[in-house]
């Protein structure tokens, strides 16, 4: 929630700086401040959105004079940056090992690893679609005819819709960016509302603002990348759904992501030929939509992605659980002073006389002189619970043994939890 925050006040202050230098300055700060503060590897592509941006703003330079204003606006950004980046490696040199940690679990990059997320993407974009489909089908059939008039003044020496083209920076990059890590979180994932937000607005305007559709007035690049996009989106999300159901050669069993790759490019390129070869066979064709139409389309649209929203609220309150209430209740018979260690502990402990705390792989696994007063491990069955992988390996390393309470029951939001005693 604060990296949205942070990251439209950057944008607002970017505005005013036409005002002031001292607002591009701090739009600078606000940029780094959203892209490495909070839960920094997965908000990291902000300052690539802002290059981006800084980007499209010199090849504009290089199309038209460059005015006095405008160089200042962007120099005086930059100065924001690095006063932020010297404040952050300040703060990074002072809590070293929390940084380790906070980054380790990112992977080494490789074509292999990229190609199979790549292939996957739409497969972890449609968690976040079930939630907004309508808004985000809309943006994507919409976006090229954004990105067009966000880019089109770059080459056509008009003055550049400044708004549009962060928005443009936010959602291209931070696309890109969650395509290279590997599963991205749906919560991560959110941070890409906003642009698809302001796209689908666009288009909605759009939609009630039409009054005539023609072949001739819609460029063939645009919607040649348009259906390219669409199918790509779509034949890797039937690949991935449908892989293990269909009868493949024995290859493609051996090799899941060479074999997924080949099935998508196959049909990906024999789709998009086709709806192409289809798409310029069409022959001029107008159609005169009525304005009053429009409105209802437009209307309707609206009221169904407000309606989708309201009803996934009501269906989440016919079926809410207290999970959280009920496990927190189950530690009650704790002794008073007891420090119970896992990732859902702190939660499930905040009105218990009772201490809590997390110990993470690269941060805090390593001997404390505060582990010998741990008494409990509360641990989500699975990896976290796994006697090799911190936090039980931290433990059983000291010589400690971890005793399992059958009766404890504790399960949140779906995920069992195994209660541990620790010995002294």
């Amino acid at each position: 929630i604060y990296t949205l925050l942070w990251i439209e006040v950057a944008i607002w202050l970017w505005i005013l700086g036409e005002k002031s230098t001292l607002f591009s300055v701090l739009s600078g700060f606000f940029v780094v401040w959203a892209g490495l503060w909070e839960n920094a590897p997965t908000n990291a592509f902000f300052l690539g959105s802002g290059f981006f941006l800084l980007t499209a703003l010199r090849l504009h330079g290089w199309k038209m004079v460059w005015l006095d204003a405008t160089r200042h606006r962007i120099n005086s950004f930059w100065f924001g940056v690095f006063a932020a980046l010297l404040v952050f490696v300040f703060q990074l040199s002072q809590h070293w090992a929390e940084f380790g940690a906070t980054w380790s679990h990112l992977q080494r990059g490789s074509l292999r690893l990229l190609a199979a997320n790549t292939v996957m993407a739409p497969v972890y974009l449609s968690n976040m679609v079930k939630f907004m489909p309508l808004t985000i089908g809309l943006a994507l059939f919409m976006f090229l005819f954004f990105a067009k008039n966000a880019i089109r003044p770059v080459a056509r020496h008009r003055k550049l819709d400044e708004v549009r083209l962060w928005f443009l920076a936010w959602f291209v990059v931070g696309a890109g960016y969650f395509t290279i890590l590997q599963v991205p979180p749906l919560e991560s994932l959110v941070l890409l509302v906003p642009p698809l937000c302001v796209i689908a607005a666009e288009g909605l305007c759009a939609l009630v603002s039409l009054r005539k559709i023609e072949n001739p007035r819609v460029d063939v690049m645009i919607v040649s990348l348009l259906i390219s996009g669409v199918v790509w989106f779509a034949t890797a999300w039937w690949v991935n759904r449908f892989y293990h159901t269909m009868n493949l050669p024995a290859y493609f069993e051996t090799h899941q992501i060479r074999g997924s790759l080949i099935l998508v490019l196959l049909m990906w390129f024999v789709i998009t030929s086709l709806l192409i070869w289809i798409y310029l066979k069409w022959q001029n064709f107008s159609f005169r939509p009525a304005r009053g139409l429009m409105l209802v389309m437009a209307w309707a649209i609206g009221i169904s992605v407000v309606g989708m929203s309201v009803r996934f609220h009501q269906d989440w309150w016919n079926s809410r659980e207290y999970t959280v209430r009920d496990g927190s209740q189950k530690l009650a018979d704790l002794p008073p002073g007891s420090l119970v260690v896992g990732s859902w502990a702190p939660l499930l402990t905040l009105d218990k006389n009772i201490g809590a705390t997390v110990v993470w792989n690269g941060l805090n696994e390593s001997p404390r002189d505060w582990h010998r007063s741990v008494t409990h491990l509360l641990l989500a069955q699975g990896n976290e619970s796994r006697p090799h992988l911190p936090p039980s390996s931290t433990f059983i390393q000291q010589g400690r043994k971890l005793k399992l309470l059958e009766n404890a029951g504790i399960s949140v939001g779906g995920k069992p939890l195994n209660l541990y005693e620790l010995s002294p």
